[in-house]
């Protein structure tokens, strides 16, 4: 079976479960399952950028996503709607 995942296989921990051609990833936090699916982002200028502490006017920061056509970033991942927790993959 062909996993399909937002997230590489080596980063999915060994409780996911596969339903049908989805790898299902388990929260590090509760172990419920988590949905995949992608943060986006508008801009234009830099496009998605880590930033180890806030700063005005969002200045410096390192780019984890370039902008498309239409200025938007996405960034594949899965979320925990229970604990509210991201895990992306850049």
């Amino acid at each position: 079976m062909q996993c399909v995942s937002p997230l590489p296989l080596s980063l999915i921990p060994h409780r996911s479960l596969f339903i049908g051609e989805v790898a299902m990833v388990n929260c590090p936090s509760c172990s419920k399952p988590m949905a995949p699916g992608f943060l986006g982002s508008e801009s234009f200028i830099g496009g998605s950028k880590w930033f180890l502490e806030r700063t005005r006017l969002a200045m410096g920061g390192e780019e984890v996503g370039k902008p498309d056509t239409w200025g938007m970033v996405y960034i594949p991942g899965h979320r925990c709607r229970e604990c509210k927790m991201l895990v992306l993959q850049y």
